[in-house]
């Protein structure tokens, strides 16, 4: 239920995107989702320590397919 709730605001809320990578990176509330994860850490990593750390550690696990295919669903994401 909070997973909903946080998709909701998570475009006006920054608190929000980082909750909402939390529950992708961790399978609360939805399937685990690292692309999305990254997206939501991504957005959120300027203000919020955290979703840096948390960025950084997908960044570190993962190859460069990943970030490649992360990359991409950004800029696609941004343009929408």
């Amino acid at each position: 239920m909070i997973f909903k709730y946080l998709k909701q605001s998570a475009n006006e809320n920054v608190n929000a995107m980082y909750y909402l990578g939390v529950c992708y990176a961790n399978e609360i509330g939805t399937k685990r989702d690292l692309i999305r994860a990254y997206y939501c850490f991504s957005k959120s990593e300027r203000e919020i320590k955290e979703a840096y750390d948390a960025l950084m550690q997908i960044v570190r696990s993962q190859d460069d397919a990943f970030l490649d295919e992360a990359d991409a669903f950004l800029e696609k994401t941004d343009k929408i």
